[in-house]
C-alpha cells in the first residue's frame, strides 16, 4: 500500500534549535506535565514550533521511558536542567496520531510496517521515534 494511502509522508525537518530536558517517566500521560513544565521557563516569545519528544530506545532505563522533550527557540535557553542544542536535519517517516494515547500503539504499528519496508528498499532509518504534540 502506498504511503498516501496510509496518511504517511515522506518529509525533511530542517536542522532547527531547540530547548530540551531528558528525564524518565514511567507512563506517557506524564508528558503532559512534562510539557506545561517546560513552557513555564521558556519565555512565548522564543518558542517557535510544536514541541516534541524523542524516545530513547538505547538505554538503560529497565522501566518507563528515557525521553527528550522539547520546543523549538529563537534563541538559547539555559536554566535548571533545560539546554539548547541544535536538532540536525532529518529525512523522516510522519503519520499524526489523533487518538487518545491508548490507541497510540496502533499508530506506530502502521508506521513502524511502513518504515520496514522502506529500508527493505533502501532507506536508512536513524530516529526510531520523535513524536510532536500540539495542544488538544
Amino acid at each position: 500500500m502506498s504511503l498516501k494511502k496510509l496518511g504517511i509522508k515522506y518529509k525533511t525537518i530542517k536542522e532547527i534549535l531547540v530547548a530540551t530536558i531528558r528525564l524518565n517517566i514511567k507512563e506517557r500521560k506524564e508528558l503532559y506535565s512534562v510539557l506545561d513544565e517546560l513552557t513555564q521557563h521558556i519565555p512565548r516569545e522564543h518558542i517557535i514550533g510544536p514541541a516534541f519528544c524523542i524516545f530513547q530506545f538505547v538505554t538503560s532505563i529497565k522501566e518507563g521511558f528515557d525521553i527528550e522533550v522539547g520546543l523549538p527557540v529563537a534563541q538559547a535557553v539555559e536554566t535548571g536542567n533545560i539546554k539548547t542544542r541544535i536538532l540536525p536535519k532529518m529525512e523522516v517517516l510522519s503519520l499524526v496520531h489523533t487518538g487518545p494515547l491508548e490507541e497510540l500503539s496502533e499508530t506506530y504499528r502502521k508506521l513502524y510496517g511502513c518504515a520496514s519496508e522502506q529500508v527493505e528498499l533502501g532507506v536508512r532509518s536513524l530516529v526510531l521515534n520523535l513524536s510532536f504534540y500540539k495542544p488538544l
